[in-house]
């Protein structure tokens, strides 16, 4: 095939390839004086969506430990609502809790930081619909003494 018949047809394909599906980007930003904080986005129970993982940033005024876990036993929390930048999206049908008790979850990542430490995790988790299974993530941190922490989470929801 010739190198020009070649970018035409990539050119006639790349909207059918590319067209797959519409995720949305939501994001939320919880900062707290103390020894501990968490975000924990769930799937709703019924007409769940898949969750993609996309980031989390920590920051500590203090020795800290960031942790990021999915799949775990909520049990507690805050509900806060996520914020979107497209302002014509629709709500998050995702749950979205801070500082929500949570058991049981498969730890993706962990790591000691330094006081005014800060910290980037940005591999991607990406949590199927499984029928009346609720999944989760969580990005936490816990600190030997109080402190300023911040949590900053990005996921998507595909449409």
């Amino acid at each position: 095939m010739r190198p020009l018949t070649a970018i035409l047809w990539a050119l006639l394909l790349a909207p059918t390839l590319f067209s797959a599906g519409k995720t949305r980007v939501y994001f939320y930003l919880y900062e707290v004086t103390g020894t501990s904080a968490a975000i924990t986005v769930q799937q709703p129970a019924s007409g769940a969506r898949a969750l993609q993982f996309r980031a989390a940033y920590f920051s500590c005024s203090t020795a800290c430990t960031p942790t990021v876990e999915k799949n775990g036993t909520i049990s507690s929390g805050s509900t806060v609502t996520a914020k979107t930048l497209d302002e014509r999206a629709a709500a998050s049908v995702s749950t979205v809790k801070t500082d929500a008790t949570v058991t049981s979850g498969t730890t993706v990542f962990s790591d000691d930081l330094a006081a005014e430490g800060k910290i980037i995790y940005g591999g991607e988790l990406y949590l199927p619909v499984v029928p009346a299974t609720q999944k989760s993530f969580t990005a936490s941190i816990a600190a030997a003494s109080s402190g300023d922490l911040k949590i900053y989470i990005e996921y998507g929801e595909p449409q």
